[in-house]
């Protein structure tokens, strides 16, 4: 048996109920709207290629300061499935002394006024950097950095290297 103290108590949370109902598919019609809208506006190819000749010769003089060698970069365009121009992809192998932390940095600063921006991924265990240049939701360039396995005399070099700069420190001190 239900008293009218229960009864209150249960319509009070069917109604609490029913308004959570009616928000959750408000929600949810909301945000298929918005998402059906973002993706118009989203990924104009045209425009973005348009502003990113200047990025590109950032990248490419940015690339030349570092003094890599052209025989090192593997480059190519991918294309739409209608035979769109999409990105360039460049596939470069680097010396392991190569600071893809200090190129990311350099390159981030350089293009930023111009709108775009770097996002990049490591995957340390294939040793290899991938760094994609972002023009209005865009990617119009993506870098792979790859390190070039040792080669004897490498790790010579590399304790040379560090030898060096430890005799730096001690005559600093």
């Amino acid at each position: 048996m239900i008293t009218g103290d229960a009864t209150e108590r249960l319509r009070g949370r069917l109604i609490v109920a029913g308004i959570l109902a009616l928000a959750g598919i408000g929600l949810t019609v909301a945000d298929r709207l918005m998402a059906a809208g973002h993706n118009v506006i989203v990924n104009d190819f045209a425009a973005a290629h348009a502003s990113s000749t200047q990025i590109n010769a950032d990248v490419d003089a940015l690339l030349g300061q570092y003094s890599i060698e052209p025989k090192a970069i593997n480059s190519w365009r991918v294309l739409t499935p209608d035979k769109k121009f999409l990105r360039l992809e460049q596939r470069i192998v680097v010396p392991h002394e190569f600071a893809s932390v200090e190129f990311n940095h350099k390159l981030s600063q350089l293009i930023l006024p111009r709108g775009a921006r770097v996002a990049a991924t490591e995957r340390s265990k294939e040793n290899v950097v991938t760094m994609h240049v972002v023009n209005d939701g865009v990617i119009i360039r993506t870098i792979v950095f790859a390190m070039r396995p040792y080669q004897p005399g490498d790790r010579a070099k590399e304790d040379k290297a560090k030898e060096v700069k430890e005799k730096a420190k001690r005559k600093a001190h």
